[in-house]
């Protein structure tokens, strides 16, 4: 593995850089290194043109982007998949913790021998065209499962991760508000049900995007006052984030004290909840069992039922266009009333005017 600072730097930079961690590998490594594939020079690779093409970054969630990739010899010969097998994430060092920089890959799902290894090189909730348009940039041809569906079948994929992006925009809104200024959110818990659903189906339960989708079920679950549901929602949160985070992650720690004890959540100052502590219970967080969805099956699975939770996405489109159109009809009122205000104001001075002049007259 090497640390290359590849981002925002000129190309000069970088290529000393590159020979720099070049001559710092051993012989062995090296012809790893330079076996890896190079998908814009192909016919006479370059080991920038292989890091290009290989390389993952080196950042945590935790912390800002240090601007750093890396390159690994095994990772790197994971192929590009919309629907992935594997999942990675970087974990930074940590001696207090006993924690060491490492690159974990972790599966999606249950494995079986001979299923291919795949991660994604681009963001899952696009359409294909905007896939493949982010895939163009590397170089890379997506033809895995979700991008050779056709007809009827891709525009349901392609209409159910626009969802997913957009359920994320409204959370973020909707629990924004929250966050700054205390109140409830109480269309946001549907949503995020129905989000965390979709995800579930059409991404297989990714671990990066359940993560996600776990925790805004938590935050929707806790602000409208469902307190067994919110602490359901924070076990499924922990056993995301222990394959996107790691156990040693703050965000892992933290979440685990709300399992404990959902008193401890920053909005307990806005929303008291009467749900008594209760001792952690790692085993409803555990992937022992190979695979995230089965994870949420012992969750308590009748309160992830859709009849219960989700919400029409059209009705809330909806209402938020008729929000939409009472707030611009507030505002041409207002205007229309300031409108009428002035000209009477103007006229009753045109008629003292008058009388002035009357006056004077006389």
């Amino acid at each position: 593995m090497s640390h290359l600072p590849l981002k925002e730097s000129s190309a000069a930079f970088r290529q000393r850089c590159l020979d720099e961690c070049l001559a710092a590998l051993s012989q062995s490594d090296r012809d790893t290194f330079l076996s890896l594939p190079d998908r814009y020079t192909p016919e006479a690779k370059t080991p920038v043109g292989i890091v290009e093409t290989n390389n993952y970054p080196l950042a945590t969630e935790d912390e800002e982007d240090p601007g750093l990739i890396g390159m690994f010899a095994l990772g790197s010969h994971f192929r590009h998949s919309c629907r992935p097998s594997v999942n990675y994430y970087w974990q930074a060092a940590d001696p207090q913790r006993g924690l060491e920089e490492i690159m974990r890959f972790t599966a999606t799902r249950v494995l079986k021998p001979g299923d291919p290894l795949t991660v994604s090189y681009v963001p899952l909730d696009m359409d294909r065209d905007q896939r493949r348009r982010h895939l163009a940039k590397r170089a890379v041809t997506c033809t895995c499962e979700v991008c050779s569906l056709e007809g009827e079948a891709l525009a349901k994929s392609d209409h159910t991760r626009r969802l997913i992006n957009e359920y994320s925009e409204d959370l973020n809104r909707m629990l924004g508000g929250v966050k700054a200024v205390g109140g409830t959110a109480p269309t946001s818990l549907p949503v995020a049900m129905e989000r965390l659903q979709l995800v579930r189906t059409e991404l297989c339960s990714h671990p990066h995007y359940m993560r996600g989708a776990c925790e805004d079920a938590f935050d929707a679950a806790y602000v409208c006052g469902k307190g067994e549901l919110a602490r359901t929602m924070a076990y499924a949160t922990v056993a995301a984030l222990g394959c996107t985070q790691g156990s040693g992650s703050r965000r892992y720690t933290m979440t685990k004290k709300y399992c404990r004890d959902l008193s401890m959540h920053p909005w307990s100052m806005y929303h008291k909840l009467n749900v008594p502590p209760k001792k952690f219970q790692p085993k409803l967080c555990s992937l022992s069992n190979g695979g995230f969805s089965s994870i949420l099956g012992a969750l308590n699975s009748h309160l992830l039922k859709p009849s219960t939770y989700c919400t029409n996405k059209e009705s809330e489109r909806e209402r938020r266009a008729r929000v939409a159109r009472e707030t611009e009809e507030r505002r041409k009122a207002v205007i229309e009333a300031n409108r009428k205000r002035l000209a009477e104001k103007k006229e009753r001075r045109k008629q003292r005017n008058k009388k002035g002049k009357r006056r004077n007259a006389k």
